[in-house]
């Protein structure tokens, strides 16, 4: 028992200070005012933004959404439900990744106990399934998305 905590209380100090030098080492900026990004491509962890496809600017400076036309509504309405997915999918991509991280540090401490190792191996590969799955279905989001009429 006193091994485990040893070991838990190692891994977090190990992460604790490399995860902390990266940002002690990493570039400082500034944050300035800038144009927006009426594209709405990839702003926070390579999320699209929900509005990805149909913004254009302004001449405030701002982004106005694309008014759809009577015979474009279904094309509007499905950039916006496809962003969602994209987004969506890309979430499960980043929960199987944190799977893969929590499944190696279950291999890293199983001890030598060939259960835990087993159970760990095979959390990788489920969680490797999911993130080729999760591509996969990102890419088919994006043709539909260049397919579909604004």
């Amino acid at each position: 028992m006193k091994t485990k905590i040893k070991s838990w209380i190692l891994a977090v100090a190990f992460a604790a200070i490399i995860g902390g030098g990266a940002f002690a080492v990493g570039p400082a900026t500034q944050l300035t005012a800038a144009a927006p990004n009426c594209s709405g491509v990839a702003a926070f962890l390579t999320f699209p933004a929900w509005y990805r496809g149909l913004a254009v600017p302004n001449t405030t400076g701002g982004c106005d959404i694309t008014q759809p036309d009577g015979n474009n509504l279904g094309g509007f309405v499905w950039h916006i439900v496809l962003n969602v997915i994209e987004i969506g999918l890309q979430l499960v991509g980043y929960a199987a990744f944190g799977f893969i991280l929590f499944a190696g540090f279950q291999y890293m401490t199983s001890a030598g106990d060939p259960a835990q190792a087993v159970r760990a191996r095979q959390t990788i590969f489920n969680a490797a399934i999911g993130i080729f799955v999760s591509f996969a279905a990102i890419a088919i989001v994006n043709l539909v998305v260049g397919i579909i009429p604004k």
